[in-house]
């Protein structure tokens, strides 16, 4: 069995070398119950396997030409279904085969021509499939299981579902991550290349000019997230928009790989667009978010929390939302058996429906009954304001997949698809995403815990008087190791750490609190001493905002911040180009005051922007690097004297 999970590699390393560190006693979940959760999911996911030739009762067999995985196990959804498939990737428990098959398999059945269906439906040029028969049909609209002539109709929409295209770019970026086989972009699938056709999925939801934000109306309806197929949603929509901000950052990272910077530059905006356009659409006082803005425009708990777990917001609207998610459960309006409603019950439409407009019975499926696909995401957010809570939420989860554990016997069935206390109703047994998903999100939760970077922004005007006046390399305890795919090793010798060589990418990140988050002054020493690109990718905090020094970037010379205004170090005015020697030290200085950013090198100033009604932000893959830490690009890098302190403290300034 294949098992690459995502995961940081909790490395402690002290003066004088490397060492181990025992387990904190307040990780987020005690070992006995996260050990619980990854073996149910291991055998979940393996219940969801449908070999070559195999059936699922009497549907089919399976004659795709590769193993797939559907949404469960037992009877439920026989049928590779793309969204329950790309949910769960980042569950680590899908082998790089069945990623490469089921990836080119969605690519396969992409929609080469338009097609107009008798029913009103139509099938548009770039469409992705709902999911796909073990006979090896696509299926573009909810309501049938294999009906390929009659699919679609009012009940479900003019257009295909709108988020399977994301998901499709999702589970593309999420094969290159996870097996560093870019290559596969350049396939050709049907004579057209896999990216080509990634830039083709990406456009076919209707979005609106200048927000980006994708819409649906009444006469153009097409589903915004398939967890919500039975409702009806108008207007801009929430779940598809945040899964369009996702796959953005995926579309700027694959075409970085092949240089293609036209395509950068363009997915770049749109992601800058997104992220200004989301809360201010979908923003409402209570602090979570409208799933739209025309019909069923309820309070999304689930939208609300992805957002935040994929930090789709503003330190602002973020802790907001991470609030009001906190607030709502503590009284018992969003979380049943730890299982997460999409309405809170204090937001619901009427007496007798959750959502405005919805196929189901009230607290039934879609309509108000509990699912566990989201209780990752909800613990996420609430434990970035309250650890504890988060951790109760869990415990509760845990408890009820312990109680029903399918593997007890036939008559046992969690992990369940939905629930509700009324009438104790069940439905569809062992099903993957209600495991896959929080075991992904947990891990994080933890991860992010231990390294110091899981709470929310603070508050304006919080003083951060409990952090201490400096931080600096000399005790490496306070750095954790980025977890990098194809990272390598990080070790410390003669004073320096020493970030080796990856694929693509190694680095740390500091792990206690922050001195100060505006007017600072960071120095250190870096030098490469292997490879040809940057060296120190120095992620640093610009109040609440993260912000990169890249020293040595694009082939070995660049220099300049990443990023002003979404533009990287390459593309904006800061870039500078220098000859770098591999095995000399480099004194480097950062400075960070209200009114900008500036940069030296061996006393050579060669950053000095000032910062009024500009974007501060990071490229994506540094994300895991903030808010301060070090990164290199395919090179090994060595730092020392690493130095943060206050500008009104000269006390602990370096000499």
């Amino acid at each position: 069995m294949w098992h690459k999970i995502v995961g940081a590699s909790l490395i402690a390393l002290l003066a004088g070398g490397p060492t181990g560190v025992a387990e904190s006693t307040s990780a987020f979940l005690v070992a006995e119950d996260m050990q619980f959760l990854e073996e149910l999911t291991e055998a979940v996911v393996e219940a969801s396997r449908v070999p070559v030739d195999g059936k699922v009762g009497e549907i089919g067999p399976n004659v795709t030409g590769g193993v797939v995985i559907r949404p469960g196990g037992r009877a439920c959804y026989p049928a590779f279904w793309i969204r329950d498939y790309a949910l769960s990737l980042e569950c680590g428990r899908i082998t790089p085969e069945e990623q490469r098959h089921a990836l080119l398999l969605t690519a396969k059945h992409q929609r080469d021509t338009a097609w107009q269906l008798p029913n009103g439906s139509v099938v548009p040029v770039g469409a992705i499939a709902d999911h796909i028969s073990f006979g090896n049909k696509p299926i573009f609209y909810p309501g049938t299981l294999e009906d390929y002539e009659g699919q679609g109709g009012p009940k479900w929409g003019r257009l295909p579902c709108l988020d399977d295209h994301y998901f499709f770019i999702h589970m593309a970026a999420a094969y290159i991550a996870n097996i560093d086989r870019s290559a596969i972009l350049l396939e050709l699938v049907n004579g057209r290349s896999l990216l080509a056709r990634l830039d083709q999925a990406f456009d076919v939801p209707p979005s609106r000019p200048g927000t980006g934000l994708v819409y649906a109306d009444e006469n153009n309806r097409g589903v915004s997230f398939g967890f919500m197929d039975t409702v009806t949603h108008t207007g801009d929509l929430l779940f598809c928009s945040l899964l369009k901000y996702r796959a953005a950052l995926e579309m700027v990272w694959m075409h970085e790989k092949l240089k293609e910077l036209d395509k950068v530059r363009r997915y770049r905006d749109i992601v800058g667009a997104l992220r200004q356009s989301i809360p201010e659409a979908f923003s409402m006082e209570t602090g979570l978010l409208r799933a739209s803005t025309g019909k069923s425009a309820q309070p999304d708990v689930w939208g609300t929390a992805f957002a935040v777990y994929i930090r789709a917001l503003k330190p602002e609207p973020e802790r907001a939302a991470c609030n009001a998610l906190a607030t709502a459960y503590k009284e018992g309006a969003l979380a049943w058996r730890g299982n997460i409603r999409h309405v809170p019950t204090t937001g619901d439409f009427s007496d007798t429906t959750a959502w405005e407009a919805a196929l189901p019975a009230k607290n039934r499926y879609q309509n108000g009954a509990y699912w566990g696909t989201p209780t990752g995401w909800v613990c996420y957010a609430i434990a970035k304001v309250d650890l504890e809570l988060a951790r109760q939420l869990a415990r509760e989860y845990i408890a009820e997949l312990r109680e029903g554990d399918f593997r007890k016997g036939d008559e046992f069935g969690a992990p369940w698809e939905c629930m509700h206390s009324d009438g104790d109703h069940r439905q569809n047994p062992v099903y993957m995403t209600s495991v896959t998903c929080p075991v992904a999100a947990f891990r994080r939760i933890e991860r992010e815990r231990r390294a110091g970077t899981l709470a929310a922004p603070s508050a304006p005007g919080d003083s951060g008087d409990a952090a201490p006046r400096q931080a600096h390399l000399g005790n490496l305890t306070a750095w954790d190791i980025v977890d990098y795919q194809g990272r390598a090793e990080v070790r410390f010798e003669d004073g320096s750490a020493v970030l080796d060589k990856g694929n693509d990418m190694t680095g740390i990140v500091w792990k206690g609190p922050l001195p100060v988050r505006k007017n600072y002054e960071i120095t250190l020493d870096a030098m490469r001493t292997d490879g040809g690109d940057f060296f120190c990718g120095l992620t640093f905090p610009y109040g609440e905002d993260p912000c990169s020094l890249i020293v040595g970037g694009w082939g070995g010379t660049l220099v300049g911040l990443s990023c002003l205004d979404y533009n990287d170090a390459y593309n904006n005015e800061t870039a500078r180009f220098m000859e770098f020697e591999n095995g000399r030290w480099y004194r480097i200085r950062v400075r960070a005051t209200d009114a900008k950013i500036e940069a030296w090198i061996d006393d050579e100033q060669l950053v000095d922007v000032p910062t009024k009604d500009r974007i501060i932000t990071v490229r994506w893959e540094m994300e895991k690097c903030r808010p301060l830490g070090i990164a290199t690009w395919r090179t090994t890098g060595a730092i020392r004297n690493f130095r943060m302190w206050p500008l009104d403290d000269t006390s602990v300034a370096p000499e």
